[in-house]
């Protein structure tokens, strides 16, 4: 996220109805764009899936606000790195 970002979330959906929180950033900041490590693995199950959420402020009236990757757009991405355990 960039200026607009007010809040970020990622869950991992368990297959079996559960949710984990793996990150949030409430509240978000854009000076605080980090690479968050866990301590230990995040094991991943058949049928889990992640769901990344992220929210905006745009009540200072920006006109059109679209995605990309410039300071004045926004986007809502989290990049993982995955390894398969044997």
């Amino acid at each position: 996220m960039h200026t607009l970002g007010r809040h970020a979330a990622l869950r991992v959906e368990r297959a079996d109805g559960t949710s984990e929180v793996l990150v949030e950033v409430d509240p978000y900041d854009f000076d605080w764009q980090l690479i968050y490590q866990f301590a230990e693995p995040v094991r991943f199950n058949d049928g889990d899936e992640l769901s990344l959420a992220c929210t905006f402020d745009n009540t200072m009236g920006e006109a059109d606000v679209n995605w990309g990757e410039g300071t004045g757009e926004e986007m809502c991405v989290a990049n993982l790195f995955l390894s398969e355990l044997p």
